[in-house]
């Protein structure tokens, strides 16, 4: 593994050297800072510990985003529970120990190191940690009138205790203070723009010759590879042509045999195909029941009796949420208890949340890992012996 030397050391340091910053250079480091966050929320990571410590300066005081040990992965449907970071700048959530998503707790973090730019102090801080945590909770603190309306606006909106009404992302880019001489190279482009982008880039027969001379593979292969974005050798080595991050002539590639790689390929095709399967999109799907008139705790109550009889093995994370880790195999469409001697399928995992709307539950179904077939099937069996009104 080959990392990037920063020689400019952390943002804290800096902090500490220089005291509060301008407006000019704090709305910079705090645009490069929330570009970064963007990105990795975007691929499904949650940092969970972001602090200038953790912000690295490179020889042209650019920020580097270091120490991902306590990030994790974001899941549809699913809730983070552990309690983690650095307390003055953890989420009320966090501390709390109550289930979060994982982007809000970013997001606040970035409004104490927002604060911490201007301020050259943090908000929330008190040498006793039970009276630091009452003020993160009731989200007590002190604006400066040096600062300007905007610069205020926007911490405000970051320092929100309550994570469901706590501003986005996307709307921190569209706020003027941010918004202000924004450099290029960070504006925002949309998701249809990236996909047009991706399209050309695989259209770039140029490249893709240059990849199938110096690997010795066909150009219908790599293009393959790369809509299918396998990570193999042939994608990394195709997008280290386009990106130009190194030349392409220091890169020794070791030659494998034609026949066996793709062999490997549909392989690889067939074990993950409902991943790689259009049809089927976690994102754009809802496999549950909504609007009951049962209140939440029979809800719950049913599926336990359901999944007892159903001798299911589970595993309560939370009152609204159920993960049932299922290794036994399954037979569908007949109800019948798993541990029967029926047909195999492939072991899955799922998780059951309940969601709760002005108006109505919503019961959500969201497979973690296994086979969607399988998903699907078991899917039909607990639904089948849930009793709802």
């Amino acid at each position: 593994m080959v990392t990037e030397y920063i020689t400019g050391g952390e943002l804290f340091d800096y902090i500490i050297e220089n005291g509060r910053l301008s407006e000019c250079e704090s709305r910079r480091f705090f645009q490069q800072t929330i570009s970064g966050i963007e990105y990795f929320h975007r691929k499904l990571i949650v940092h969970r510990d972001l602090k200038p410590e953790n912000l690295l300066l490179d020889s042209h005081l650019n920020i580097k985003i270091a120490d991902f040990g306590l990030s994790n992965i974001i899941k549809d449907g699913l809730f983070l529970k552990t309690s983690c970071g650095s307390p003055n700048y953890a989420a009320p959530e966090v501390i709390s120990g109550r289930p979060y998503l994982g982007p809000e707790v970013d997001i606040w973090s970035c409004g104490i190191i927002m604060y911490a730019l201007l301020c050259g102090s943090l908000p929330f801080d008190d040498e006793n940690i039970p009276n630091l945590f009452k003020k993160i909770k009731g989200g007590i603190y002190i604006l400066p009138g040096y600062l300007t309306d905007l610069s205020r606006d926007l911490i405000a909106k970051m320092l929100i205790t309550n994570p469901l009404t706590i501003i986005s992302i996307n709307e921190i880019r569209e706020h003027p203070w941010f918004l202000f001489r924004l450099p290029k190279y960070l504006s925002y482009r949309g998701e249809g723009k990236i996909k047009n982008i991706r399209k050309k880039t695989i259209k770039n027969n140029a490249t893709v010759n240059t990849v199938s001379k110096k690997i010795q593979f066909g150009k219908k292969t790599i293009k393959l590879a790369i809509k299918r974005k396998d990570y193999s050798y042939i994608t990394v080595n195709y997008h280290l042509i386009v990106e130009k991050i190194t030349p392409f002539e220091t890169i020794k590639i070791d030659i494998v045999d034609q026949d066996e790689f793709e062999n490997e390929m549909k392989k690889n095709w067939e074990k993950n195909r409902s991943k790689c399967c259009k049809i089927i999109n976690a994102k754009s799907w809802v496999l549950g029941l909504i609007k009951f008139k049962e209140p939440s705790f029979e809800i719950i109550r049913e599926i336990l009796r359901s999944v007892k009889i159903l001798n299911w093995p589970w595993n309560r994370l939370s009152f609204f949420q159920i993960i049932l880790n299922l290794i036994c195999p399954v037979n569908w469409p007949f109800r019948t208890p798993l541990s029967t001697k029926v047909p195999v399928f492939t072991g899955i995992k799922f998780a059951i949340q309940l969601f709760t709307t002005n108006y109505n539950f919503i019961l959500d179904f969201n497979r973690i890992n296994g086979d969607i077939i399988s998903f699907f099937n078991t899917h039909i069996i607990l639904k089948n012996e849930l009793r709802f009104n």
